[in-house]
């Protein structure tokens, strides 16, 4: 299910992909560690989810979106849909001084390291007396910040982007969060 919640959603692992052979926190830590296994996807990146207008349009390709659908929009309002995207896209293309698409895509940038510090950030703790090994939060990391020792889930704080993910899917509850 896609709607207009999902476009910041959809930003976010766009830009994720993009810069896949570290976690986001990378940008902001004096430790640069990179996934064991990681690597930028580099083949075509077509989003879709909840765009409604040119600007959505935008914010894809700024998070480095090669290529953007629009299957919903045209349902609701007609084929006429795609002209009114591409006026918006054009009118803020020339407000920005942009000639081209290439010109913006991937562009995008998060916020500096003073920023981003006051941003409150959680991160799992495991307790290893609930830990039962099932792996469930080693296989749902996004980012390879969990991993087996001595049958008990451990934390790579490097790796953690505090997505909670982790925290949702432990099925015994021996994941909490702290701040």
């Amino acid at each position: 299910m896609g709607g207009p919640w999902s476009v910041p959603i959809m930003n976010g692992l766009i830009f994720r992909m993009r810069h896949a052979d570290r976690p986001i926190s990378y940008l902001f830590s004096k430790t640069q560690g990179k996934f064991p296994k990681g690597g930028p996807v580099t083949i075509p990146i077509v989003p879709s989810g909840g765009v409604r207008s040119g600007s959505d349009v935008i914010q894809y390709m700024m998070m480095g979106g090669d290529a953007v659908q629009v299957c919903a929009q045209v349902i609701l309002e007609g084929v006429q849909v795609a002209g009114r995207i591409q006026k918006e896209m054009g009118d803020w293309m020339t407000r920005k001084g942009y000639s081209k698409i290439d010109d913006f895509r991937g562009t995008a940038r998060l916020l500096e390291a003073p920023q981003a510090a006051s941003i409150p950030q959680w991160l799992p703790v495991v307790d290893k007396a609930k830990c039962t090994g099932c792996e469930r939060c080693v296989k749902a990391c996004p980012n390879v910040a969990l991993s087996l020792h001595d049958k008990k889930a451990q934390l790579d704080e490097r790796f953690c982007e505090g997505c909670r993910t982790c925290f949702y899917v432990c099925p015994v509850n021996a994941i909490s969060l702290s701040e």
